[in-house]
């Protein structure tokens, strides 16, 4: 029975475990305890099959896996159990991207047992070929297939598992693509790496700065150049630097910049170490006349190529398909996350010559608004490489994404509407980007032998492999291939009226396709989906949220401040942006919206406290649309959670139907209520969404746009601005270089100064420890108003004694009383590692107890667990230190919850309580409800841990 109910006051006897039980959960009880006991028995049955196998083949029988659900059942006790049993997870030293660390979770639970498709689905084609498709890949590989890249082995111990040994649970199975020549690897999960080559310094140029005179005049026209200074601004920091290194006395002065003149010198003699920019002109007719526009694009090839050259990223690039393997303990279970993991690379790597390798390109293009009214705008081409990791390629550093080129905005206030001008938008938009193009599609006819940084030399194909962008820069989605579409447009018997029938229907201009010119393209696979347009800037913000909005105005002023206030009480929580109203406004920014997407449906009193069917409607509407974004947004996706995600995509229709049917008024047929069908067949073909969302593509935008408005004359603004973001690729380039050195150089000096080691205990660290130490008697003045903190000292005590292990009490055989002036180290800041539920990598959780911070109080949830039963709810009260024969024991005081369905928390009866810090697996985003009967919502939809972690936890919140 759920904790916290009343009692009825009549018990029944349960037949599967014999335990008396209350009536009012007599019913849900049975059930859940059929369901354990028939997994224990499929896990006696298997245990007995794989000690019956081991025995037979004389290994023996193979260790006992421990079910580390959180903690690795950290204890066997309740809040009382000694600090000295506590065993916290332990995590390997992270190498750069690995898998480190296990999961138990086996397959994600679905959103529904089956998925029951509405008759009225007009997608049921897609459906069921996304079904087969992912069928045909839930068989294991046959192991004569080979490999590709590298699947890491760190040390003696990482030899691969016997390929004929009964596999272990959650050990890892590697297929190489054939090319790769590499046969499939098995491993264990602790020996199991997909680490990254170490990149070799002595392959460094020791003076990366060079042309720059010195590391100092590099830091120093850096710093210029990231904010923006003028040449006024930078000769008169000059003189104030000259004036205070002339007062110096001491010797060497590497600082030779005196004049602007000297650092713009410098950046032009430094042009040269990555590929610019070049001017280029086009003409293309419209009606009678000929127009011109100015492109400004660097050649894309060439810009890879120094990438490729630069020993600093070279050993980071990943050259092979490949197939990974979890074992369940049934079968092998298939995961993809990065492109060269999914179908597609295969399938294209398959069709290169013998000895080639793809170099895989991600292309983004999208307008964008410079000025801060609109009127100036750029339209930029943004390039990521798919070799490298995701990382790496969807950062803001070196080896993420680049500008590669300007293409013209075109613009004409007296045509605009016009069906000639349109097309001759597409004309003049594909004319452009051959620009970009025209290099790749030459080196891609034949190959191109390289030799790379890592000094092999490897014949390389260029592969456009992705295009991402918002929908109205998509190639039409249909028809699915490149002859089907030439086939139409080449057409001499098609008149203009005729083909533009034919054409419209499917999106497409009578344009021949750019991306028909590059070997080994095809546009209409490379489109994806894309998830901030189609959901967080497009299916929710626009509709859902917009309904979402017009029905709670439709309230009354009360219910729109009511609202608003409910968004407020939101706790602060890292990288999550906080709205004092959301009702009466509007964004811009698609992030903001994701943001408000995963707490719009826990506000469903304001909604139902007014009875309105057509808002309970929409809340189930905006629910099963949170279900397809948490699935949407998994960094790592398993050919189970890819079937959980096609069946729920099913209820999202049914429930958006049965909204429909009571508010007719609204029009659900757009483009991006449909382009999420394609989502499952975009992950298992070219891996997980963030592979080519926009989201870190529009990032690019930032730069562009202050560029214009602090680095332009607001004149012939192409030249200027490409001018400066090659300063820019340089200094990441340079400052590459010399952060490895530095790195190199402090690694031993960085081992040496471990940061706060007196205060990390095991996964978890306790940091801003509040000096002098605070005596127990000022704990209980501050919080004297506060039942939590009724008769805190004698429960303290009582904790004490059973934390601290007998085998340091006095030769009395029983503590000390503890004293008022008895004194502990508080901590203002909790910083846990845990392992993802959805990646099996280290996470990292920032978390606060501190009454005042940055004038907020920030008193953070948590997730914690005591003992082998399921983990609990909580929220921080105070994490302090108590030191007992110079030994620290790290506690918690928690407010404990009960769960109590649907995300409602309550507080539990035996609350608050205190705990050992390192039963603290995660943090979790709890607030108040003041008109929830429980009082507590939890937000599960904060990131994809959670939400996958409380499906496992607690079953019956799947909704």
């Amino acid at each position: 029975m759920p904790r916290g109910r009343k009692r009825v006051g009549r018990d029944v006897i349960c037949p599967h475990c014999g335990d008396p039980w209350d009536a009012l959960g007599y019913a849900a009880h049975v059930a859940a305890c059929a369901r354990r006991q028939a997994v224990a028995e499929g896990a006696r049955r298997l245990a007995e099959t794989q000690h019956n196998a081991a025995e037979t083949s004389g290994q023996g029988r193979a260790p006992k896996r421990v079910r580390k659900n959180t903690l690795h059942n950290m204890t066997a006790g309740t809040h009382n159990l000694p600090h000295h049993t506590i065993r916290p997870p332990t995590f390997s030293t992270p190498v750069v991207d690995p898998l480190a660390g296990r999961s138990d979770a086996g397959p994600s639970h679905p959103t529904r047992d089956h998925a029951t498709k509405s008759s009225t689905d007009n997608d049921t084609s897609l459906y069921d070929i996304v079904q087969d498709k992912l069928n045909s890949n839930m068989t294991e590989p046959s192991n004569d297939q080979g490999p590709s890249f590298v699947a890491v082995d760190h040390g003696a111990s990482s030899a691969p598992a016997a390929a004929s040994a009964t596999p272990r649970v959650d050990d890892f199975k590697t297929e190489y693509h054939p090319r790769a020549g590499r046969e499939t690897k098995t491993q264990h999960f602790e020996d199991f790496r997909r680490g990254r080559r170490p990149v070799n310094v002595d392959k460094l140029h020791q003076q990366p700065w060079l042309p720059f005179n010195s590391r100092l005049d590099f830091d120093f026209a850096e710093f210029a150049l990231e904010t923006s200074l003028n040449r006024s601004q930078i000769t008169k920091l000059l003189k104030i630097v000259h004036s205070v290194a002339d007062d110096r006395v001491s010797g060497r002065n590497e600082f030779s910049f005196k004049v602007y003149e000297d650092v713009a010198q410098s950046w032009a003699a430094a042009a040269h170490k990555q590929a610019g920019y070049e001017k280029h002109e086009i003409t293309v007719t419209y009606g009678d006349h000929k127009r011109d526009y100015v492109v400004y694009c660097r050649s894309l090839w060439e810009w890879a190529l120094r990438l490729l050259k630069d020993p600093a990223l070279a050993p980071l690039f990943v050259w092979h398909a490949i197939k990974l393997y979890k074992w369940d303990g049934q079968e092998w279970i298939r995961f993809i996350d990065e492109p060269h993991t999914a179908d597609l690379w295969w399938q294209i790597q398959s069709l290169l010559p013998a000895g080639g390798v793809p170099l895989c390109f991600i292309l983004y293009a999208d307008k964008t608004r410079l000025s801060s009214f609109g009127s100036q705008k750029g339209y930029p081409i943004v390039a990521r490489i798919a070799n490298l990791p995701v990382d790496i390629r969807n950062g803001n550093g070196y080896g993420g994404g680049q500008v590669v080129g300007l293409l013209p905005v075109v613009e004409d206030e007296k045509e605009e509407g016009k069906l000639s001008f349109t097309t001759f938008k597409r004309v003049v938009w594909h004319e452009a980007f051959w620009l970009v193009l025209r290099s790749v599609a030459e080196a891609a006819k034949l190959g191109e032998r390289f030799a790379c940084g890592d000094d092999i030399i490897r014949l390389l194909f260029p592969i456009i492999l992705i295009l991402a962008a918002d929908y109205e820069e998509h190639p039409a989605a249909e028809p699915r291939s490149v002859a089907a579409a030439k086939a139409i447009i080449t057409n001499p018997n098609l008149g203009k009226g005729a083909m533009e029938e034919i054409l419209q229907p499917l999106g497409l201009r009578p344009v021949p396709n750019v991306f028909w010119r590059v070997p080994y393209c095809d546009p209409y696979k490379a489109v994806s989906f894309d998830r901030l347009h189609a959901y967080h800037g497009g299916l929710f913000s626009d509709h859902l949220f917009a309904q979402f909005q017009e029905i709670v105005d439709g309230l009354g002023r009360a219910a729109v401040s009511e609202a608003d206030r409910r968004f407020d009480m939101i706790p602060r929580w890292r990288n999550l942006n906080h709205f004092a109203e959301v009702i009466s406004i509007s964004f811009t920014d698609g992030t903001k919206y994701e943001d408000i997407s995963k707490a719009c449906a826990r506000y469903s009193m304001v909604i139902l406290r007014h009875k309105s069917l057509r808002g309970y409607r929409l809340l189930l509407c905006i629910r099963r649309y949170l279900i397809l974004d948490m699935y949407a947004a998994r960094e790592v996706h398993t050919t189970h959670t890819l079937r959980h995600f096609s069946m729920a995509l099913p209820y999202f229709s049914e429930a958006i139907q049965e909204y429909a049917a009571i508010h007719e008024t609204k029009n659900w047929n757009f483009p991006k209520m449909h382009t999420h069908q394609h989502a499952p067949a975009d992950i298992l073909n070219k891996g997980v969404t963030r592979n080519y969302n926009t989201k870190p593509f529009e990032k690019e935008h930032g730069l562009l746009k202050e560029i214009y408005q602090r680095r332009t004359n607001f004149k012939n603004i192409d030249a200027q601005i490409t001018r400066a973001d090659h300063d820019f690729l340089v200094a990441k380039g340079i400052r590459a270089h010399i952060s490895l050195l530095d790195e190199h150089a402090q690694a031993a000096l960085k081992e040496q100064r471990s940061r706060g080691v007196d205060f990390v205990f095991g996964h978890v660290y306790l940091g801003a420890m509040v000096q002098p130490h605070t005596t127990l008697n000022s704990i209980e003045q501050r919080f004297s108003g506060n039942l939590a903190f009724t008769r805190f000292r004698t429960r303290l005590y009582a904790y004490l004694k059973s934390a601290i292990p007998q085998s340091e009490w006095p030769s009395t055989g029983r503590l000390s009383r503890l004293q008022p002036d008895t004194q502990i180290t508080e901590s203002k800041y909790v910083k846990v590692n845990y392992e993802s539920k959805v990646t099996w990598r280290l996470l990292t959780d920032h978390l606060r107890c501190n009454e005042d911070f940055h004038g907020v109080h920030r008193l953070d949830g948590i997730i914690f667990q005591l003992s082998a039963e399921e983990p609990c709810f909580g929220r921080l009260h105070l994490v302090f230190v108590y030191t007992y024969n110079k030994i620290k024991y790290p506690i918690a005081l928690v407010q404990v919850f009960d769960d109590f369905g649907l995300c409602r928390l309550r507080e539990s009866k035996n609350s608050p309580m205190f705990i050992p810090a390192e039963a603290i697996i995660r943090g979790a985003l709890i607030m108040e409800d003041d008109y929830a009967v429980t009082g507590y919502l939890l937000i599960d939809t904060v990131d994809t841990d959670m939400f996958f972690r409380v499906r496992e936890y607690v079953p019956f919140w799947d909704t």
